[in-house]
């Protein structure tokens, strides 16, 4: 995703369906403070069969769905997204999308995070504990 005039609207390779999935997706995350949360959506979000804008991922994930409809239709949603793009600029991308953990690039780790993303997390924030 590529900003536009600072945020007044917004390019993607795949066209303005997936800039808004996107402009979701920041929104949805940005209201599940716990991380069980934010990974049980993103795992969701990842299925093939999944809605490509989110709403039923994050509706199993408890997020109040008006909030984050309002986020994505206005300025916090504008200013997630040009926060997503800041960070996403740091990262060393060769392949979209690439999957980052605690703001680090790992190859390895993204490969197996496009079948496997909730055993990744599991063990990366159990510290391989089994049972996650």
């Amino acid at each position: 995703m590529k900003s536009i005039n600072g945020g007044e609207s917004f390019e993607c390779q795949h066209g303005p369906l997936e800039c808004e999935g996107n402009m979701a997706q920041s929104c949805i995350l940005n209201f599940l403070p716990e991380q069980d949360r934010q990974v049980s959506y993103v795992s969701c979000q990842m299925d093939f069969n999944a809605d490509p804008r989110g709403w039923e991922c994050a509706f199993r994930s408890g997020v109040n769905l008006v909030n984050a409809q309002q986020c994505a239709e206005g300025p916090l949603g504008v200013q997630l997204q040009l926060e997503a793009e800041r960070r996403t600029r740091q990262i060393p991308l060769t392949f979209v999308p690439t999957i980052v953990f605690n703001d680090q690039f790992d190859q390895s780790l993204t490969d197996r995070a496009f079948t496997d993303f909730f055993g990744v997390m599991c063990e990366l924030t159990n510290n391989g504990a089994v049972g996650c």
